[in-house]
């Protein structure tokens, strides 16, 4: 009796490493995938930003830049800047493509103007004029977030999972069977019942796992690390007894990557949206310094004005104060001459009588 008890605990930890080494090896063949999937969502961002950015280029080569139009400014988050002129009645269209040509330019951009406390994003219509864009301005572009742009492109892909790829509830007990099976035929005759009854709980688990699943419409089994046995066997590694080989258990995966990828894409929005209004609040800082700059040399130019001003009045009061210094002196001329001229009329008067 002891006997038998001592092999059915035997071929219960056997059947326990079986499992364990599956997990293990199943864990570290999902790692591999999720480092493939993430590289790949990498250069498929790349590439379609290129893609995007060549497409700006060639829409906006079909529109020359006017010489009459209205000047309009773009400014960046990093503090560069370009300009080109546009007419107002042009779509906005053509302002977003000129916007998005910079390297770090998304699929879905915003942009304001320094006037509005609105923002207009990059898939609005109309024309210039019909966003109040009808004088020369200056225009901030605010790039999104990846997780704003991938929740927009690709939210499908980052929610939801083809049911081509899961095997169906059967194969998954199949796959239950068949390694319970393997367990019975190399177990002794004494502990099958045993296993008979481990194999019934493993392939048909209580309310709560399996039952649940199928009715929650989740394909494969509720276990959050589920893998087919089929799919381990590509590129398996190799499973030495060494210790340094198995993961503590804080190395686990979390069970629900899509919830923790979300915020840390909140978190890094929020970073981002932070360093954003630091920049802004340094680009103010330098305008307000720039405008108390301006200030200052404009009331040196009024004190210069000033002295200009009182330097013109002190020449004009000279001035009439030599005129009316010369008319004077005139006026005296003028009585001597007509006192010369009375006397001259008495002397040939007397001259006459004599």
């Amino acid at each position: 009796m002891e006997e038998a008890h001592g092999q059915e605990n035997v071929a219960s930890v056997t059947l326990n490493d079986r499992q364990d080494s599956v997990s293990l090896e199943a864990q570290l063949v999902q790692q591999e995938r999720d480092r493939k999937r993430q590289t790949l969502q990498l250069y498929e961002a790349r590439r379609r930003q290129e893609s995007t950015i060549e497409e700006r280029r060639r829409r906006l080569a079909l529109y020359p830049e006017p010489r009459d139009g209205v000047c309009i400014q773009v400014k960046y988050g990093d503090g560069s800047a370009r300009r080109r002129r546009f007419y107002v009645t042009q779509s906005i269209q053509i302002l977003f493509d000129f916007a998005g040509l910079d390297d770090m330019a998304t699929d879905v951009f915003h942009i304001q103007t320094a006037s509005s406390s609105t923002t207009t994003p990059s898939t609005s219509t109309g024309t210039l004029s019909e966003h109040g864009i009808t004088t020369p301005s200056t225009v901030y572009v605010l790039w999104l977030g990846p997780g704003e742009v991938e929740e927009r492109l690709t939210l499908n892909a980052l929610v939801a999972v083809p049911t081509s790829v899961l095997p169906s509830h059967s194969t998954a007990i199949h796959l239950l069977e068949s390694t319970a099976a393997t367990e019975l035929n190399t177990a002794p005759s004494g502990s099958q019942d045993n296993l008979s009854h481990k194999h019934k709980e493993l392939a048909r688990p209580p309310g709560g796992t399996v039952a649940e699943a199928v009715e929650d419409s989740i394909v494969a089994l509720s276990w959050p690390w589920f893998i087919p046995i089929e799919d381990t066997a590509v590129e398996r590694p190799s499973l030495s007894p060494s210790h340094s080989t198995m993961p503590s258990v804080t190395s686990l995966p979390n069970p629900h990557p899509c919830a923790k990828r979300r915020r840390m894409q909140y978190s890094w929005l929020l970073e981002r949206e932070r360093a954003e209004l630091q920049r802004e609040r340094a680009e103010l800082q330098r305008e307000r310094a720039e405008l108390e700059l301006e200030r200052a040399e404009l009331q040196r130019e009024r004190a210069e004005l000033e002295m200009d001003r009182a330097e013109l009045a002190l020449e004009r009061e000279q001035e009439e104060a030599e005129l009316k210094r010369e008319r004077a002196e005139l006026q005296r001329d003028r009585a001597h001459v007509e006192r010369s001229r009375r006397a001259l009329f008495l002397f040939h008067t007397l001259l006459r009588k004599l």
